[in-house]
């Protein structure tokens, strides 16, 4: 009979714990995950008066972000006169921004709602990645820009 580990929290700790929460130690294999979520889908849902506003400045952010930052790239990109060192780090910047918009904007909007991962393994592992090159983009574009004046 295999022998039962003790729990790492001390038994003060455990007594904080609501009474529907299990700790399980390393090798329970009794216990599934979705015993830990088991919340009442009201309690999780923000109220509406919260919504509206949130959803009107991430909708207002997003709607400019990429319309402004297309705009730049279609100029600099098609007209010839635009077509210089420092329009083309506007361009790299703006690249860098539409990117940090679109993978930005929307999840931190999804992760409102949501105490989970709810968007699968491969945007789990690149959404942030993606995030964190676009803006490093955005930070080095600015700093050659200001080398280059």
């Amino acid at each position: 009979m295999p022998t039962q580990r003790p729990s790492p929290f001390p038994t003060s700790w455990a007594s904080l714990l609501p009474a529907n929460v299990t700790v399980a130690s390393g090798n329970d294999t009794n216990s599934t995950a979705d015993d830990d979520y088991d919340y009442p889908i009201d309690e999780l849902s923000p109220p509406l008066e919260e919504i509206i506003p949130v959803a009107l400045v991430y909708f207002v952010t997003l709607t400019l972000g990429v319309t402004g930052n297309m705009l730049v790239i279609v100029v600099v990109a098609r007209y010839r006169s635009m077509k210089n060192i420092t329009n083309t780090f506007l361009l790299s910047l703006a690249s860098a921004d539409l990117l940090l918009v679109c993978i930005c904007i929307p999840v931190k909007f999804a992760a409102f709602f949501s105490f989970t991962w709810t968007f699968g393994e491969f945007l789990c592992k690149s959404v942030f990645y993606l995030q964190n090159v676009s803006a490093l983009c955005s930070v080095f574009t600015l700093t050659a820009m200001s080398l280059e004046r």
